[in-house]
């Protein structure tokens, strides 16, 4: 599981469990019914979906030796949720954050084991400057476009 066209799906890997369990959900209720029968417990767990996210997609890249889990000797990639907002306030278990998280809850980052997003902001970028040069290059793109951006 990944996100490779963040132009055309957003970046939340939050929302691809989310949505693959959704549609897992959709595909097992329409078979059911399908046969007549009530819908019963989904087959695929959010503990599926998060190893989906981490470990089998390290293992799709063929880096699975370094990173997916938190295991000694692997890179130290971890995620640390904010969970005082009013959408995670009441979680206590790992499905309930996959269901529920999403981006803005990301408080805090670590990439082999140093900190890239600390308390919600980002670490040693320029932010405003990296939107700027985003938009010039679009605008640069499309330039002659029908979707070039209104000029004023």
């Amino acid at each position: 599981m990944s996100v490779d066209v963040v132009s055309g799906v957003g970046g939340s890997l939050f929302a691809e469990m989310r949505g693959t369990l959704e549609a897992e959900r959709g595909w097992q209720n329409h078979l059911a019914l399908t046969r007549g029968e009530w819908p019963g417990e989904l087959a695929l767990t959010t503990r599926d979906v998060v190893r989906m996210a981490t470990l089998e997609g390290a293992r799709t890249l063929g880096m699975e030796d370094r990173i997916g889990s938190l295991t000694p000797g692997k890179q130290a990639d971890i995620v640390l949720l904010k969970v005082d907002t009013p959408n995670l306030s009441l979680i206590n278990h790992l499905p309930a954050a996959v269901t529920l998280s999403d981006s803005e809850n990301v408080h805090t980052v670590f990439v082999a084991g140093l900190p890239v997003k600390v308390a919600g902001r980002m670490l040693g970028h320029d932010l405003s400057s990296l939107q700027e040069n985003l938009r010039a290059s679009r605008d640069r793109l499309l330039t002659g476009t029908p979707f070039a951006p209104p000029t004023t």
